[in-house]
């Protein structure tokens, strides 16, 4: 007799209608069923094993095709009233001059730590019109407070500011 998995295992199964992988599984912090399509079956298998991973860490298994362009937009609203006009001019700057340039295709949920360091690294040594490390570092604390924010009402599982490193100054006189 086939043994049967646990309640809420995840599962992958062929859509022969659309030609693609879908990943199921229950986020037990939302009671939700939440899935994705991929192309290959060991691309599917990957991502169910992250996704139990991310589930058995008790971590969110958050599924979302939200991007940074769209989302900042509602973040901005939120900032808007928590903090002074100043500083939302300031946030509002980034966002525009930096944040939606730079990470504005990104998924929220297909952010990770590694993906913000790359770009920081790109933005400080790019020939053209190089970021500063001042303002990479005020990007980073303004991008960690929207994706801080996102956390809070389930749109990502995690903050991946928090693994992303900071390209050093090398200006700096020693």
């Amino acid at each position: 007799m086939p043994r049967k998995r646990p309640d809420k295992d995840g599962s992958i199964t062929f859509k022969k209608d659309k030609k693609l992988w879908y990943v199921r599984i229950t986020d037990d912090r939302t009671g939700k069923r939440v899935g994705e399509y991929h192309k290959a079956h060991e691309d599917a298998r990957k991502a169910l094993e992250d996704m139990r991973a991310r589930k058995n860490a008790n971590r969110a298994v958050v599924y979302s095709r939200e991007t940074i362009i769209k989302f900042m937009p509602e973040w901005l609203e939120h900032a808007k009233e928590t903090v002074r006009p100043v500083t939302f001019e300031g946030y509002a700057a980034m966002v525009r001059l930096h944040i939606i340039p730079n990470f504005g295709t990104f998924r929220l949920n297909a952010l990770t730590g590694a993906k913000i360091t790359d770009v920081l690294f790109r933005m400080k040594n790019r020939e053209s019109n190089p970021v500063s490390v001042s303002n990479l570092k005020h990007l980073k604390a303004i991008l960690s407070t929207a994706l801080n924010w996102a956390r809070k009402h389930g749109k990502i599982g995690d903050n991946p500011c928090d693994d992303a490193d900071m390209p050093i100054d090398n200006q700096q006189a020693h």
